[in-house]
């Protein structure tokens, strides 16, 4: 607020082309990501370029961040970046050169194109400037982003690391809390939730005290939180982040905001409130022009959410869509998590044996390319599957292998909630479910596997959990099943079913 101010009254003063748009470029980085507020400057800053290159590069620059942030569409928005970029190269801007290179090579890898790499390159290219190279919005930033979507944890971490230590002595609060965003998000991707937990704080520590637009704060502690495995303090997290994202009207937060909210939904067991968010995610991203699904990696999320609230066939379409891009680009821990989204597609229509076998292959997929708290959530819903099938000891081996992994990484409530779900499989096999004939040939495969553990005195809620389905699709299942089997009440169907042959 206060650089805003001196901006405003420098303005006042200042009759010279340079002045005027030097002070401008203060009134807009000082908005933060509230760049919706500051509409009306744009045309007055250009008009008092007067046509100047080299006050014009500078302005393109930030043209970009308001196309992609406000306008919502990468692709305009890259025609800025590479307009600023040649003006800056031709005008001999190094520092803006090096600025809207990145801002080019970002777009490039969120739109899918592939000299997004060869960019990359240019903009970390010498001679370098200082300020640039230190920015959270510099190519070295930006280097870890594309470590991110090749799998390349380590060095991912290692980059941020080196950038945060020197930003610590001699950078901005801006930039450093960026960073910390960034940090904390690779930390929680390798499975080290302590960490991710900590540095998520310092960050929006350092953002409420410099008075920063917090939505990106908030965000990455809903993600922190989200992973440790305390899902109402995740969700708190992530509507404060939605909340501020909206009020910034943020095009670039806001659906990373609501993708977390939908996480915390699907994993409480609201699918149905988790689709209705996930689905808004989807909506954004698209309209932006995501092409490359690595670098928001909501698809899965949507599709699970999709499957576990009865449509399965909408979540097959995301997977589709979403793997034909990720198979373009070789992206490997998208298809990891694509292949955990189609087994819970399977799942969802019954062929609970298959479903299993693609569990399984996704958890050894995911441990290959490094992402120890997706195979822990992989191996979880191998578990509940195995449950559902009566499998038993198969059950308990994966309950196992996944509490294994949630107590290494620190996501201590996660491995509370799957100890109890193991503890709870009885040591003995359970009775296998009725084979086809009599009443069960009228039932679906889920329709029976409803009506069998109602039968035995299981709650709606029991039966929704013990199946991994939603408590509508249960009753959804019960009132066909009624209906199929003439029957009006639980007492009948139990009635039906203990005096009528199966087969």
């Amino acid at each position: 607020d206060f650089a805003r101010q001196l901006a405003h009254e420098a303005l006042a003063g200042a009759d010279r082309p340079a002045d005027r748009v030097r002070a401008w470029n203060v009134v807009i980085d000082s908005c933060g990501q509230a760049m919706a507020e500051i509409a009306d400057v744009f045309p007055e800053a250009v008009r008092d370029a007067r046509g100047d290159p080299a006050l014009l590069a500078p302005l393109h620059y930030r043209m970009s961040w308001r196309e992609w942030m406000v306008g919502g569409s990468a692709a305009r928005a890259h025609g800025h970046a590479v307009r600023a970029a040649q003006l800056a190269a031709r005008t001999g801007d190094r520092h803006t050169e090096l600025m809207a290179l990145t801002q080019q090579a970002a777009l490039e890898l969120f739109l899918g194109h592939p000299k997004a790499e060869a960019t990359l390159t240019a903009a970390l290219a010498a001679p370098h400037d200082a300020h640039a190279m230190t920015h959270h919005n510099g190519p070295l930033y930006l280097k870890h982003r594309f470590h991110l979507v090749r799998d390349e944890l380590d060095e991912a971490h290692a980059e941020l690391r080196g950038l945060v230590y020197t930003l610590r002595q001699r950078g901005s609060a801006d930039s450093l809390s960026q960073c910390l965003v960034g940090l904390a998000q690779v930390e929680i991707w390798r499975g080290r939730c302590r960490p991710a937990l900590t540095v998520a704080r310092q960050s929006l520590r350092i953002t409420e005290e410099a008075g920063l637009s917090p939505g990106p704060a908030w965000y990455t502690l809903a993600l922190a939180e989200t992973a440790a495995g305390d899902l109402p303090r995740a969700l708190a997290a992530a509507e404060t982040a939605g909340r501020h994202s909206e009020d910034d009207d943020d095009r670039l937060f806001l659906p990373r905001a609501l993708h977390a909210e939908g996480r915390i939904r699907l994993f409480a067991g609201q699918p149905a409130h988790a689709v209705e968010l996930l689905r808004r995610t989807a909506d954004l991203e698209s309209a932006q022009g995501q092409r490359d699904p690595a670098t928001r990696r909501w698809h899965a999320d949507l599709a699970e959410a999709l499957a576990a609230a009865g449509a399965p066939d909408e979540a097959q379409a995301v997977i589709d869509r979403a793997r034909h891009q990720a198979e373009r680009l070789a992206r490997q821990g998208v298809l990891a998590t694509l292949d955990r989204a189609t087994a819970t597609v399977t799942a969802a229509r019954g062929d609970l044996p298959r479903a299993a076998r693609e569990l399984s292959a996704a958890a050894s997929r995911l441990h290959r390319t490094g992402y120890p708290l997706e195979e822990a959530r992989t191996r979880l819903l191998l578990a509940r599957v195995h449950r559902r099938a009566g499998d038993e000891s198969s059950a308990r081996r994966a309950f196992t292998d996944a509490l294994h992994l949630y107590t290494k990484s620190g996501a201590h409530p996660w491995a509370t909630t799957t100890r109890t779900e193991r503890d709870r499989v009885p040591d003995t096999p359970a009775p296998p479910p009725p084979t086809p004939g009599a009443w069960t040939e009228h039932l679906t495969p889920t329709e029976r596997d409803v009506v069998a553990r109602a039968a035995q005195g299981a709650t709606n809620r029991e039966i929704a959990t013990a199946l991994v389905l939603s408590v509508k699709t249960v009753e959804a299942a019960l009132t066909r099943a009624y209906r199929k089997l003439g029957t009006k009440s639980r007492v009948q169907l139990t009635r039906l079913i203990l005096t009528s042959p199966t087969m």
